[in-house]
C-alpha cells in the first residue's frame, strides 16, 4: 500500500468510526471502484434524526480531484440542503468531526 493510499484508509478508518459514535447509517462505500461511475465520490452517509446526507471524497495531503469527480462534486454542492458534500484530507479531523457531530442545522 503507497503512503497516499495509507493516508486515506487511516482517514477512512477515523470518518467510519465517527459515524459510528454519532448514530450515522454509513458510511457506504464502493470498495471495487472501477465498477463505479466515473467521478463517484468515496463515500455517503445519512443520519436518520438529523435528516442530513453527507457525500465526501477522501483525499491524500496534496491529491487533487479528477475532472469526473470535480464535476460529480459540483453538481452534488448545487443541489443544496439537506445534501452536504465535503473533500476530507488528513488534518481535518477535528472540522470532520464537527460536521459530523451533533449541532444546530
Amino acid at each position: 500500500m503507497t503512503e497516499r493510499q495509507h493516508e486515506e484508509a487511516d482517514l477512512y478508518e477515523k470518518v467510519r468510526t465517527l459515524c459510528q459514535m454519532y448514530g450515522w447509517l454509513g458510511p457506504f462505500h464502493d470498495y471495487d471502484s472501477r465498477r463505479s461511475y466515473p467521478g463517484a465520490l468515496d463515500a455517503w452517509m445519512v443520519h436518520p434524526l438529523w435528516h442530513r446526507l453527507v457525500f465526501c471524497e477522501i483525499k491524500s495531503t496534496k491529491e487533487q480531484l479528477t475532472p469526473e469527480q470535480a464535476q460529480v462534486y459540483a453538481a452534488l454542492k448545487a443541489v443544496g440542503p439537506p445534501l452536504e458534500v465535503y473533500v476530507w484530507r488528513p488534518g481535518q479531523e477535528q472540522e470532520i468531526a464537527e460536521i459530523l457531530g451533533p449541532n444546530e442545522r
